[in-house]
């Protein structure tokens, strides 16, 4: 999904569900809408397996193609917020140039 300088490029606008390995990678994805009674997709298909594992879970905030936050909402998973440091520390990876540019945000990070 990166870009560039964007994530997708400058009108993508999405909250994506994402999972953070036990390996430290980020997976996300688009929620089709494809789960149980029409729902969106939930975390878990995000890395398959018969019980999957991650060290983190929640929602990625796309604005105008740069990060604008992320947070700990996982219906499944249900990450402590005191583990907001393993997506921290993950996010912190990427170039800042794909991160908005903001003083206040409604996120979680």
């Amino acid at each position: 999904m990166i870009n560039g300088n964007y994530i997708g490029d400058k009108r993508t606008n999405p909250d994506l569900p994402y999972v953070i390995t036990l390996d430290g990678d980020i997976i996300t994805g688009r929620r089709n809408g494809n789960g149980k009674d029409g729902l969106a997709t939930p975390h878990p298909t995000l890395i398959g397996g018969k019980d999957p594992q991650v060290a983190m879970a929640g929602m990625l905030h796309i604005q105008g193609g740069k990060i604008a936050g992320y947070d700990s909402n996982s219906g499944h998973f249900k990450p402590h917020q005191k583990s907001m440091h393993v997506a921290d520390e993950a996010f912190g990876k990427l170039n800042p140039i794909l991160f908005k540019k903001t003083e206040v945000t409604d996120y979680d990070r």
